[in-house]
């Protein structure tokens, strides 16, 4: 192999998603006619945004659903405003890819299916553009079959165990009347974005709505306006973002992710600068217009900057011969501290260094929806952050060794090693 196994390799996947993105981003940006500077401005602020920045870092398939999803919807808009079979097919195809990528592509097949119904010029051109949509992308999604019958209980824990029972009982229910569970998805928003970025999107959806309702006034005194109805029009983009973030909720139920946020996050800046390209053509000179609106989202990227991860990104750039703040190195000189053959219980943050170095780790978990390593006659507990929270060394009542990492600094690796005690539960095989 070219590239050694590790989380760097893993991330790649993640970061040219996410690269490639912010380039279609900027292509709705331009297809909804965002001039070209608060585009620019627009793409910045999505990157730097919390629900970007940390899904790009990530060595999860999060990035990749989302880059599909924001390519269905500038194929889509295309495909519609050219009247153009060939965008539609390319649009179902990157749903399939969503798909692909994990079942969250419910979200954007949902808006793709609704957008074709309200923005197609009539009935046949509707029930022609929603077959070659749909059908591309179940013939993409179609892809996963083989995979499923060669390990169908794979499947079924991952599936139907880890991604749908968690979210709650009912997709069609959780579709139709998911109010019940806003509340813990905006306890899930609020951990990720802050309370300022969070005031953003609130801030947005609400200006967003206000417009929208004096629209929909508009229209009801004058129904000739009903006829003019452009796809990437800014009713249009009002409807991505309020149904995006109503199907993030409705799909995730009880789900902790927080990933999949990067793509509402997306499709709300593509409404922030589109209600600022009205906003600036209204009230600015006309010369002046390209770069008011670009001087608003500016300001608001300075907003965005602290708690953005750049200081983290930094840390680790201008670090990362440091032992304390690189995983890697960091993981060679705690092993080198533990017996070989040593049945080792591992948290979470450092599992995937010990399999690699061949050392057959089991996850250090307590959550029964994975697994529960109480009852396991291990050697020693290699405790970290997850493991902390989970109180997995009190409740297998362990003796703390020795620590090794820098415990004052939240960006450094830190571990507790333990080892059982006589009180430790071990009525279990153990399990490699």
């Amino acid at each position: 192999w070219v590239l050694p196994a590790g989380y760097g390799t893993a991330r790649i996947a993640a970061w040219v998603a996410g690269g490639v993105a912010l380039l279609v981003l900027y292509g709705l940006l331009r297809a909804s006619r965002v001039n070209h500077w608060l585009a620019l401005a627009g793409v910045a602020m999505c990157g730097l945004g919390r629900a970007f920045y940390f899904p790009w870092q990530d060595s999860r398939p999060d990035m990749q659903c989302a880059l599909f999803g924001l390519a269905s919807l500038l194929f889509l808009i295309w495909g519609l405003n050219g009247s153009d079979r060939r965008w539609i097919v390319a649009s179902g195809l990157c749903v399939g890819m969503a798909g692909l990528s994990h079942p969250y592509a419910l979200v954007m097949a949902i808006q793709v299916g609704l957008c074709i119904l309200v923005y197609s010029n009539n009935w046949s051109q509707r029930i022609l553009f929603a077959c070659l949509a749909g059908v591309s992308a179940i013939l993409v999604m179609a892809l996963w079959l083989p995979l499923i019958m060669l390990d169908r209980e794979a499947f079924e824990s991952q599936f139907m165990r880890n991604v749908m029972s968690r979210s709650g009982p009912g997709l069609i229910s959780r579709l139709t009347w998911p109010w019940s569970y806003f509340g813990f998805q905006l306890s899930m928003l609020d951990e990720r974005l802050g309370r300022l970025q969070l005031g953003m999107v609130g801030a947005v959806l609400l200006t967003g709505g206000v417009w929208g309702t004096s629209q929909l006034l508009s229209i009801a005194r004058d129904r000739s306006l009903e006829r003019n109805k452009p796809a990437a029009s800014l009713g249009m983009l009002l409807f991505l973002a309020f149904s995006g973030w109503y199907l993030h909720v409705a799909s995730l139920g009880m789900h902790p992710a927080q990933g999949y946020l990067c793509y509402p996050w997306a499709v709300t800046i593509l409404l922030l600068c589109g209600l600022i390209q009205r906003l600036g053509l209204s009230l600015s000179h006309p010369q002046l217009a390209p770069w008011s609106g670009a001087a608003i989202v500016g300001v608001l990227l300075l907003l965005e900057v602290p708690g953005s991860g750049l200081r983290a990104s930094w840390t680790y750039g201008l670090r990362h011969r440091e032992v304390n703040y690189n995983r890697q190195f960091f993981c060679e000189q705690l092993a080198a501290k533990i017996p070989e053959g040593s049945r080792l219980l591992v948290s979470p943050e450092y599992v995937f260094e010990f399999e690699l170095m061949g050392r057959r780790p089991v996850n250090a978990s307590l959550l029964e929806i994975y697994h529960s390593v109480e009852g396991l006659p291990f050697d020693y507990l290699v405790a970290s952050t997850q493991a902390f929270d989970e109180k997995i060394a009190e409740r297998l009542q362990c003796r703390l060794l020795w620590e090794l990492g820098d415990p004052d600094d939240p960006l450094a690796c830190y571990v507790r090693v333990y080892e059982p005690t006589e009180q430790t539960p071990r009525n279990l095989p153990w399990p490699r």
